[in-house]
């Protein structure tokens, strides 16, 4: 009798046996899982085989132990003694056999199962961890991707509003530089031209009086001449016609010396009133220079102004600059978590694939369990019909221990007959006996052939009971292991819970952090708005101011001209008025000596035109000083106002805004320590209880794996460690993605440290130095 084992993969097959003599069916075994154990026996008079199989998959599972015995009992006739001891042996093999079925089959439904329960419930467990996965990483994808998107757009806005802010800051600075150079330019010119019309006065002074000298040298000349040649024409016959007319002309003398008193009061009161423009002049001229005084003063407050708008600017790009050095460390911490965010994707992929694997070693479990559901099955029918075959011997061996019980009457009766005188067939009964003697001579070999079975199936039976208890043991072994195992993956399911929850309060806190910022970003955007809306109303104001200070140098510069032109008009008529007196003085001695060729009408006329002329000019110029002088009070006024108006506005903005910048400054410093306190206290729990979790199943898994060496030794596979490892490492990444994301958190922490501290003392300099605006 002979028996080969063959394995492949995880498949062990033991073909059928060769019947010789005996007949021996010996069923294939089909190896289950890691801790499956199939027994091929083959019955034969002689020996029996054991095949062991070791199995391909990793995860633990329930013994399945198989039995393939058969044999082909056939029983011949023996004597009475022979077949009593044959029915004893009969009973107890059949017990035997009945006893190992029943507690094969009470062992094998009772394993099939609590592993098809045990394996439904990790399925569901697996599915269900597996989905919340999926669901959870993609949400946060998701958000990860939109607010990605959302900063991105933030700070394209952001920059632009900087380029436009640079721009903006560019055209003022260049409207200063114009503006300055316009009006340098324009003192320049004005300054130029009062120094020309001031050479050009002095010329025509000096001109003027050599012309008037002239004039006087010239009229003495004239008259002299005149006299020498009357005298030389005249006689003496005219004598008495020139004392005729100088006594008329003596009369008229004497209306004129009347005329020439009143005329006289009049040029005194003329006098009183030139005095009068002249103070008035000085008073104006008085006037010019307090305005000139303001007027440097103003151009001193606006240059102050000016310079504290370019501190100020020079602070807003300092402030400007800190943002953007702020937006960059954001772009750093916002790639150092999109690395993060690489690496737990790369964690979650590795995770997924440790799934993929479990799941396809759960259908590949599946598999076998379907394999051995059918191979039991098959077993099943198998030892029913081996059972049949029992039974149908047992059927035999009745029927023929009845043949032997007729045979023996058969003979008795024979021998009682041979003893008769019958003697006509003796060849055929003797032919009958001996066939029935060889028949009887082959039945006890039969017989103790299959006395010689029954003995190896005890022998069996014991080996597989032996067997039995170990792959009992094994199995409370593996059982304990399992449940080792569950209880593990409880612990992890619990701290993988933990941690998805500590990472969501995490990402929570990270998302206020954000808003925060963005926050504080817009905050910071409207301070800067503002602040730009009020340079512009300064430079508007500057502006206006300066072309208000032009109009009103303008303005005066127009009245000195015209005071100044005034005064000149003033002397002229002073210089026509001493003129006028002399030529009287000059007509009074010319009519004294010859009054013939001249007319007092005429000179009277003249003389009236000139003094109406005169008091009319007077009047002229005394309502346009009057004007002047209201309009230089009204604007003065006006303009005082304006500017104690716009100081008032900007002291009091000044000091708004300090305030509420210092208490903003203080209460985000405040905030911010505290979250940052919070989230490192917190980080350092999670670490410290990750760790602790990490070195606990760091030691269970070295005790498996010591438990499983030595078990190994005894021949057990050793793939269930892989799902450990996978787990372990899945852990390991997990862990390290966390202190990554705390050193992120902190050292964002430590550059919003540095950011407020910057404001801080920017501020502080800032509120010791001068009146600046301050920035978060």
């Amino acid at each position: 009798m002979t028996a080969a084992a063959q394995s492949c993969s995880g498949i062990s097959v033991v073909p059928q046996c060769v019947r010789r003599h005996c007949g021996c069916a010996v069923v294939s075994g089909v190896t289950m899982a890691a801790s499956c154990v199939c027994v091929c026996v083959c019955v034969s008079g002689a020996r029996a085989m054991l095949t062991w199989s070791r199995g391909r998959t990793a995860t633990p599972s329930s013994p399945c132990r198989v039995l393939c015995a058969g044999a082909v009992k056939r029983s011949c006739v023996a004597d009475s003694g022979g077949g009593e001891s044959e029915l004893g042996g009969r009973k107890e093999m059949e017990a035997l056999l009945e006893a190992v079925q029943n507690f094969g089959q009470d062992g094998c439904s009772s394993a099939l199962t609590t592993c098809e329960a045990e394996l439904q419930e990790l399925m569901k467990q697996i599915d269900i961890m597996v989905a919340q996965k999926k669901s959870e990483w993609e949400a946060q994808f998701h958000s990860v991707e939109t607010r990605l998107k959302v900063r991105e757009q933030e700070l394209s806005a952001f920059r632009l509003l900087l380029d436009q802010k640079h721009t903006e800051v560019g055209i003022l600075r260049q409207q200063l530089q114009d503006n300055e150079k316009v009006q340098h330019d324009m003192v320049v010119q004005y300054e130029a031209q009062l120094n020309i019309f001031r050479e050009e006065i002095g010329k025509l002074k000096k001109s003027y009086e050599k012309l008037q000298r002239r004039q006087m040298k010239d009229k003495k000349d004239l008259c002299k001449e005149d006299l020498k040649d009357r005298y030389e024409k005249q006689g003496i016959p005219e004598l008495n016609r020139l004392n005729k007319k100088v006594e008329e002309f003596r009369e008229k003398s004497l209306d004129w010396e009347k005329q020439r008193l009143y005329y006289q009061q009049q040029v005194s009161s003329l006098d009183a009133e030139r005095k009068l423009l002249a103070e008035q002049c000085k008073t104006i001229q008085q006037q010019t220079v307090k305005y000139q005084t303001q007027l440097s003063d103003r151009k001193q407050l606006v240059e102050q102004t000016e310079l504290m708008s370019q501190s100020e600017m020079q602070h807003l790009r300092s402030q400007l600059e800190r943002a953007n050095d702020t937006i960059c460390a954001n772009d750093m911490t916002m790639e150092r978590l999109n690395m993060t965010v690489d690496e737990l994707k790369g964690a979650n992929q590795h995770f997924k694939e440790g799934q993929r694997l479990l799941q396809e070693e759960l259908q590949q479990l599946q598999q076998l369990i379907q394999k051995s559901v059918e191979e039991n099955e098959a077993l099943k029918s198998k030892l029913q019909a081996q059972e049949d075959i029992f039974q149908r011997n047992d059927r035999q061996q009745k029927q023929l221990y009845k043949e032997l019980v007729h045979c023996k009457e058969l003979l008795q009766a024979r021998e009682k007959t041979t003893r008769s005188p019958e003697e006509s067939l003796p060849e055929q009964q003797c032919n009958d006996i001996c066939h029935r003697r060889a028949e009887l001579q082959q039945e006890p070999v039969q017989f103790q052939g299959s006395l010689q079975d029954d003995v190896g199936l005890k022998e069996d039976v014991i080996l597989l009971q032996h067997t039995l208890d170990s792959s009992n043991d094994h199995c409370t072994f593996l059982s304990e292991e399992i449940f080792k195992r569950e209880e593990e993956l409880r612990q992890r399911v619990e701290e993988h819970n933990k941690c998805k929850v500590d990472i969501k309060k995490l990402r929570d806190q990270l998302n206020c952090l954000e808003q925060q910022r963005h926050s504080e970003l817009k905050g910071m955007k409207l301070e800067v708005t503002q602040l730009t809306t009020e340079l512009h109303q300064r430079d508007l104001t500057i502006a206006a101011m300066s072309a208000a200070t032009s109009n009103m140098e303008r303005q005066l510069r127009s009245e000195l001209d015209k005071s100044d032109r005034k005064a000149k008009e003033v002397k002229i008529t002073q210089i026509q008025l001493e003129t006028m007196k002399l030529e009287n003085e000059h007509l009074a001695t010319t009519l004294k000596i010859d009054g013939r060729n001249c007319s007092m009408t005429d000179l009277r006329d003249g003389y009236i035109s000139s003094l109406r002329r005169l008091e009319q000019e007077n009047q002229q110029l005394q309502q346009e000083l009057a004007d002047v002088r209201n309009k230089l009070d009204m604007s003065a006024k006006v303009s005082q106002d304006r500017y104690e108006l716009l100081l008032l506005q900007i002291q009091n903005k000044l000091t708004d805004i300090r305030e509420v910048e210092d208490r903003r400054v203080e209460e985000l410093q405040l905030e911010h320590k505290k979250e940052m306190r919070e989230l490192q206290n917190r980080l350092r729990e999670i670490a410290v209880h990750s760790e602790g979790n990490k070195q606990a199943l760091q030691d269970q898994d070295q005790c498996t794996e010591t438990d499983f060496r030595q078990f190994k030794e005894g021949q057990v596979p050793e793939r269930g460690f892989s799902n450990v490892a996978q787990s372990d490492s899945s852990e390991a990444s997990f862990s390290e993605s966390l202190h990554r994301i705390t050193s992120c958190i902190t050292l964002s922490a430590d550059e919003n440290e540095t950011d407020f501290s910057d404001n801080v003392s920017g501020q502080s300099v800032h509120s010791l130095s001068s009146e600046q605006f301050l920035l978060l």
